[in-house]
């Protein structure tokens, strides 16, 4: 008699996870169906391509203060590039200080015309200012944009 019952049990505890079961799939059609195809493949491209690092820039009379920010615990790697707006400097004359430290315009990465990659670096859950000054034959210069490039989450 108690293995009838013990037989019993087990056949109303599989019964019950497919009747759980059954019903899940059910929601999930439903709300699918409630929504087309298409919204639900966008909406998740749309945080699949997000990028969770952001860029702020200060202009002050004789640097600029370059904010990276990241909220997310993701781990984003991140190019910081400089654009100098003037066609007719010559980068051999360009020092750069950045947080303290001199640098000729050389040692970077020349991306385009007078577009060069100064930081590449990756960020989780923080953030990182930079401040920087640009030097044109020993005279500050302020005329350039920062941005950031080719955000990768890890």
């Amino acid at each position: 008699m108690n293995i009838v019952r013990f037989i019993n049990q087990l056949i109303f505890k599989k019964v019950l996870e497919i009747l759980v079961v059954l019903f899940l799939i059910f929601l999930a059609l439903f709300l699918i169906s409630r929504k087309s195809f298409q919204e639900i493949f966008e909406e998740i491209s749309y945080f699949k391509a997000m990028n969770y690092t952001q860029l702020y820039t200060e202009i002050h009379e004789s640097f600029y203060k370059v904010h990276i920010v990241n909220e997310t615990y993701t781990k984003e790697t991140f190019h910081l590039i400089m654009h100098i707006q003037e066609d007719f400097i010559n980068p051999e004359w360009i020092q750069l200080n950045i947080n303290g430290t001199f640098f000729s315009l050389h040692d970077f990465e020349k991306k385009a015309e007078n577009t060069f990659l100064i930081l590449n670096d990756f960020i989780v859950a923080a953030e990182e200012t930079y401040t920087i000054q640009i030097i044109y034959k020993n005279v500050l210069f302020l005329n350039a944009d920062f941005y950031l490039e080719n955000i990768l989450r890890i």
